[in-house]
């Protein structure tokens, strides 16, 4: 009998074991409290436009001049849907620093989430702001309205840049582009239009 209450008594642990387990306990009920109140708070937007207004489309595209609204044929289309929505937006003068997730431009940011793609970007927009253009439209405009946007997307839109490639010379004059200003730039004007022939040469 005296041989076990000894066993017993050296298998208890002592207060300073206890004290031990006690304050590793404490420290990670703790952990677990800071790592909750971290996750239960909001996620800060990784967007460029960090100090967004709510429902203001933020649009990066390609840098206006003087004789057209935009360089590009799908930033043109997603501002002209804008337009016509009479959706409240902002052309951010980005110096053509960004581009998309998906390395494209045009994208927005709306309420602090980034939408790529033009198809995509009018059909997230017409959800979120409830707009229908084509709502009026007959079956048989429909399908007008299918095929010219197919055509525009699919060929006219390729003949343009085939052209710009082939012929940058001509595009930079027509276009009258600053490419100093666009790219915010501090290499001499006639430098950057080389370069920029040529980027546009070794493209085609």
């Amino acid at each position: 009998m005296s041989v076990a209450t000894e066993s017993n008594q050296n298998m208890a642990p002592s207060e300073s074991e206890v004290q031990e387990v006690k304050s590793e306990t404490e420290k990670v009920e703790e952990n677990e409290k800071a790592t909750s109140e971290k996750s239960s708070q909001p996620k800060k937007p990784t967007v460029h436009f960090p100090d967004y207004k709510k429902d203001v489309v933020y649009v990066y595209q390609f840098n206006r001049c003087p004789t057209l609204p935009s360089l590009s044929p799908f930033c043109l289309k997603v501002e002209t849907f804008l337009r016509m929505s009479e959706i409240t937006y902002e052309n951010v003068d980005h110096k053509m620093k960004y581009k998309s997730k998906k390395n494209q431009l045009p994208f927005v940011e709306l309420n602090g989430v980034e939408i790529a793609d033009s198809e995509i970007i009018l059909s997230e927009l017409s959800k979120y702001f409830n707009k229908n253009l084509d709502e009026e439209l007959s079956s048989e405009q429909l399908n007008v309205s299918h095929a010219f946007r197919s055509m525009l997307d699919n060929s006219t839109s390729w003949m343009v840049r085939y052209w710009r490639y082939k012929n940058p010379s001509d595009f930079i004059r027509l276009s009258q582009l600053d490419i100093k200003k666009t790219i915010n730039s501090k290499l001499p004007k006639v430098v950057l239009n080389y370069l920029f022939k040529f980027g546009l040469k070794s493209v085609s």
